[in-house]
């Protein structure tokens, strides 16, 4: 029997795992609405292990590109719900590089309280100039 190490990614199965993983991580999120994610950093993957994965997860239509303290890149898989998410340093390492589970990526994802925030200065800012109606 060949070492764990020496075998071909299909071999070791370690690519079968996490997309079985990220298809239960995918049925908690349908049940009950609880984002998650891989922490692809955190797992021993080979140059090919993440080739492969990335050929398992595809790419689906949807990009999203910004620079706050170094750039971030978010792309919907093919398979919908998962996302890849990677984000770098300001001199363009990568510092993190996750499959995340969600309607949504999470980090573009408005939060509340700052929902309610814009919601109060947009009816203050109408209500203290006399409004759309009156304009």
């Amino acid at each position: 029997m060949a070492d764990f190490m020496e075998t071909s990614p299909s071999e070791n199965g370690i690519v079968a795992a996490l997309m079985g993983e990220l298809g239960a991580l995918l049925e908690k999120f349908l049940e009950t609405g609880v984002r998650d994610s891989i922490d692809l950093h955190r797992i021993p993957l080979t140059d090919q292990d993440l080739l492969e994965l990335e050929q398992q997860l595809g790419t689906g239509e949807i990009t999203i590109s910004f620079d706050a303290l170094g750039e971030s890149r978010i792309t919907e898989t093919a398979h919908a719900g998962l996302w890849r998410v990677e984000h770098r340093n300001p001199s363009g390492d990568l510092i993190a590089h996750l499959v995340e589970v969600g309607d949504v990526p999470s980090i573009v994802s408005a939060g509340r309280s700052e929902m309610r925030a814009a919601a109060a200065a947009m009816t203050n800012d109408h209500s203290s100039s006399g409004g759309p109606a009156n304009a």
